[in-house]
């Protein structure tokens, strides 16, 4: 795909990236290591933000870093944009964008039918798809005096269709996630920031 054709959702994404990885990371991080990952979420994104070549980038990061809260903020506000620019993303173009981390962990032998499920749901965006499958789920889990059968009965085929392409879009999110650099040198920001703290509490 050339950077002319590149819808501008794609840019988005890769540019907030850094703050869906830092939400991953600290979901997945030990009680301990809380703070350290929070940093390292911090100092990544502001990595991908600013322009250090226009920008004074030690300034910016001693105020995100300053406070717990802004922490916090920042991430979440940049998380936000990233989410809203993967729900417009569309099947086909996340595969594409992923198609490193997919080909790492998907069989040959699977290649051909995965193909096939990306020409078939490749024009739905992910938003949409995970819409359909969730309010499907409402309606099978809803009274049946707030439903007709006819309602529940359809919910039930958007469930049985959907089910397994959500969990390809979840294993596709969480390998994008592990196997990029954004996670790498969030990591190494929170080693480092751990590391350190170690160090400054050991006496000699």
């Amino acid at each position: 795909m050339s950077e002319v054709e590149k819808p501008k959702y794609l840019e988005d994404m890769a540019r907030y990236n850094p703050a869906y990885v830092g939400m991953y990371a600290l979901n997945h991080a030990d009680e301990k290591e809380q703070g350290s990952f929070l940093k390292g979420a911090t100092r990544t994104l502001i990595d991908r933000l600013y322009d250090p070549k226009t920008r004074d980038l030690d300034i910016l990061t001693k105020a995100a870093l300053a406070s717990e809260q802004g922490m916090q903020t920042m991430l979440h506000e940049a998380l936000g944009q990233y989410e809203k620019a993967s729900n417009q993303c569309t099947f086909a173009n996340f595969y594409y964008s992923n198609a490193k981390a997919i080909d790492s962990i998907i069989s040959k032998d699977k290649q051909e039918k995965f193909n096939a499920i990306v020409k078939k749901y490749g024009a739905k965006s992910i938003g949409s798809i995970k819409d359909s499958y969730k309010d499907a789920q409402l309606i099978k889990e809803g009274s049946d005096k707030s439903f007709t059968k006819e309602q529940k009965e359809k919910a039930d085929k958007t469930i049985e269709e959907l089910k397994s392409i959500v969990a390809i879009i979840s294993q596709i999110d969480r390998a994008s996630v592990e196997f990029s650099d954004d996670y790498k040198k969030l990591k190494q920001y929170a080693y480092q920031e751990t590391l350190s703290q170690a160090v400054d509490a050991t006496k000699v």
